[in-house]
């Protein structure tokens, strides 16, 4: 089973390309974002509304830190 975050991950290019049709203007009501990880400060783009905003890479590591 994969996670929201993890396809998110997995699929940038696509999520890129939804968020430039809605910053263009061609698909307003598209609901992407633009996020900084708050843990590497890398640009990514999600669908879903962030509980965390950080990247799946940094989420694993505050988990192996946690443990």
């Amino acid at each position: 089973m994969i996670w929201n975050g993890e396809w998110e991950y997995y699929n940038q290019d696509y999520l890129k390309s939804l968020y430039e049709k809605k910053v263009s203007g061609e698909c307003p009501d598209l609901a992407v974002r633009k996020i900084y990880c708050k843990g590497c400060g890398r640009v990514f783009k999600r669908r879903s509304k962030p509980r965390n905003i950080v990247c799946t890479p940094c989420a694993a590591i505050e988990v192996i830190k946690r443990n």
